[in-house]
């Protein structure tokens, strides 16, 4: 017999609204999402926003129109800023649930041995997969989490000796074996101690276990109580923590274990390890400074490079290489293998630059090293030096700067048979600058991007066409000069000098801020990293992915703070995510009904 727990069905439609705070005991809500790769690095946003921008026939959509971060309205940081922010500061948070990920790393902590039984619901909502707003489910998707929660509970009662580490008999007592493994393994599945008395957790987990073992064997009730547990809302969901609230600041202070919580699936899209949970029992995770020492032992450990990958994979909207289709005639050799491994590419940049070299910001966006196989030094029009696939070298490479100049990102920003300008432009603006841009209404967007080099016709001119239209101007003034910097890369990330209508390649343009000329796409990205308020939107978006929401006016405070330490250049990317931990914003939330009730 196995135990389908169904009771949060009724509530899955409008789960979006559920207010904040700690989940209570019996409280069932909907499962998690799906995110294709979950084995590996994130391929998360498939980036199935509002069709902006066409040609050919090539309805690919706009990258991340889903949902953006708040501009922010200048380089200058706000001169009344530091009197607002001698008390904490935070917008609210809405549950969230577990990211496919981040579900699938949890089973592998708690049932060692048994891979995830199928995979979590999709629901793709803004730039990454922590975002709260992904907390929809249909009843299918509910279903389907029933399912394999008692295929993997069946799977890990196979060998009850080593789960349970001892034998359970008939009339277990309630300090013996069985009651023993529910309290740890709760425990461990909840992120903190089981709430104990006639209706605490423990009670109910333990009672259901005697329930079940007047009816079925001692594997079929244990699996009962492990299926009821990777239902629960206390696993599926980052609790908001107790209900105190700061007197002076009015502000709710996250308890320990919830800090906890929000720190490992930040840095390691895992559970806490026992360390960060005897520190939480200990009550160390409230002080900054023993926050910190947890937050750099953490990023010590294998499981934040696949985090900090993911962000990069997501940030840049790299989609499902099986998703990815360019025209066979212009590019054969193109398809999911090569995709694949300009993914790699990417993925060793990144380890290169934030592990390796422990690199800023601006290293990641500036660095000219190259990670090639056969395949990528093929398309890199580079000498073939590499044996196979698996052969990796090092070189470096003028015109490719750092993320933005590599395949990975270039055949994701581009169309089925040509380059993007518009699509790379558009990165630029609202990922780098964190500016939004609205399309309005009555635009046919249709005719904006130009197809091939027809004629002596650059695209270059052809985009100027559409800039005499008042109604396109004033966007594409914007856009167009900065992804006409990447037009020697072609539409799969090759470099090219001309077209094939045999024009040369003009990537010139100036920049107003930050100021200067380029010549390229490297020259462009050499002052894009070096601005503050680019550097700024990094950090800003790294807070919205640690968060698990968009980062909004009431998190002035802990921008503030971060562009404050990034100001001089020189914060690493590992110490930015340090930053981050000690933010407001990642700290504290705000709750509207408490902080009434405190005033009453």
């Amino acid at each position: 017999m196995t135990v389908k727990v169904f009771v949060w069905l009724a509530v899955a439609a409008g789960i979006s609204a559920c207010a904040p705070g700690q989940i209570s005991p019996g409280t069932d809500l909907p499962p998690a999402r799906e995110v294709p790769g979950v084995s590996g690095p994130s391929e998360a946003n498939s980036g199935d926003g509002p069709q902006v921008e066409r040609s050919d026939g090539d309805a690919e959509p706009m990258p991340g129109d889903e949902e953006e971060l708040p501009a922010m309205d200048s380089q200058a940081p706000d001169e009344g800023l530091a009197d607002r922010c001698d008390a904490p500061n935070p917008g609210e948070q809405d549950l969230r649930r577990l990211s496919a990920q981040q579900f699938a790393y949890t089973v592998a902590e708690l049932l060692p041995g048994v891979t995830q039984a199928a995979p979590f619901p999709e629901a793709t909502v803004g730039i990454f997969d922590t975002a709260s707003g992904n907390n929809t489910v249909t009843a299918t998707a509910a279903f389907d989490l029933a399912t394999a929660s008692a295929d993997m509970a069946v799977r890990a009662t196979s060998d009850m000796p080593s789960l349970l580490g001892c034998a359970p008999v008939v009339d277990e007592p309630a300090d013996g074996c069985v009651a023993t493994f529910v309290r740890s393994f709760g425990a461990r599945a909840f992120r903190r101690p089981l709430s104990e008395g006639a209706d605490g957790e423990f009670e109910a987990l333990f009672g259901l276990y005697r329930t079940l073992r007047t009816q079925e064997d001692d594997r079929q009730a244990v699996a009962g109580v492990i299926e009821a547990v990777l239902q629960s809302p206390q696993l599926l969901y980052i609790a908001n923590g107790t209900a105190e609230v700061d007197p002076d600041s009015q502000v709710v202070v996250f308890d320990d274990h919830t800090l906890a919580s929000r720190l490992s699936y930040f840095l390691w899209n895992s559970p806490p390890d026992d360390a960060l949970l005897a520190a939480a029992a200990a009550g160390e995770l409230r002080d900054l400074d023993l926050l910190a020492d947890q937050a750099r032992r953490m990023l010590d450990d294998p499981r934040a490079r696949q985090v900090v990958r993911s962000f990069h994979r997501q940030w840049l909207n790299l989609r499902p290489a099986e998703a990815l289709q360019r025209d066979p005639g212009m590019f054969p050799a193109f398809g999911p293998s090569l995709l694949q491994h300009l993914y790699s590419e990417t993925d060793r940049l990144v380890d290169h630059v934030v592990w390796d070299a422990n690199g800023t910001f601006s290293d990641l966006m500036t660095d000219r090293t190259v990670f090639a196989n056969d395949a990528v030094q093929t398309l890199y029009g580079l000498p073939v030096r590499a044996s196979g696939p698996d052969d990796w070298q090092q070189e470096s490479v003028p015109e490719r700067a750092g993320l933005l100049s590599r395949g990975a990102f270039l055949a994701n920003h581009a169309h089925v048979a040509t380059s993007s300008p518009i699509q790379r432009g558009v990165f630029v603006i609202r990922r780098l600058l964190c500016q939004p841009i609205n399309v309005p209404d009555n635009v046919d967007t249709s005719a904006f991007e130009p197809g091939p080099s027809q004629g002596s016709e650059t695209v270059r001119d052809k985009l100027a066409h559409h800039r005499e239209d008042p109604s396109c101007a004033g966007c594409h003034d914007i856009i167009d000069p900065i992804g006409l910097a990447f037009e020697h890369f072609d539409a799969v990330g090759g470099y090219r000098s001309d077209y094939d209508n045999g024009m040369a390649v003009d990537a010139t343009g100036t920049l107003q801020a930050p100021a200067g000329d380029f010549d390229n796409a490297a020259e462009l990205v050499d002052l894009l990293a070096a601005d503050p308020q680019v550097q700024t939107c990094y950090a800003q978006q790294w807070l919205s992915y640690a968060i698990g929401r968009n980062v909004g006016a009431d998190d002035a405070c802990s921008v503030e703070a971060l562009r404050a330490r990034m100001a001089d250049g020189d914060l690493t990317v590992q110490e930015l995510l340090i930053e981050v931990t000690q933010t407001a914003a990642f700290r504290y939330r705000r709750r509207p009904e408490l902080v009434e009730e405190v005033g009453q």
